[in-house]
C-alpha cells in the first residue's frame, strides 16, 4: 500500500531507538514522484521504560 514503506522505516527506526537505548534515531524515506524526506526521532525521558511491568 502507499505509505507502507516509510511507515515500516519509521517503525524499526523507533523500535531499534528502544532497544538500543538511544536517544536519536534517523531514517530516509522517499515518496512518489521523487519526494525525498528525512525523519529524526528523539527518545522521550519514558522511553527508557520498555513498557512491561
Amino acid at each position: 500500500p502507499i505509505g507502507m514503506s516509510g511507515a515500516r522505516v519509521a517503525l524499526h527506526a523507533a523500535l531499534e531507538l528502544r532497544r538500543t537505548g538511544g536517544r536519536y534515531a534517523v531514517a530516509a524515506l522517499c515518496g512518489a514522484g521523487g519526494q525525498g524526506d528525512a525523519l529524526i526521532l528523539r527518545a522521550s525521558d519514558s522511553a527508557s521504560n520498555s513498557g512491561k511491568d
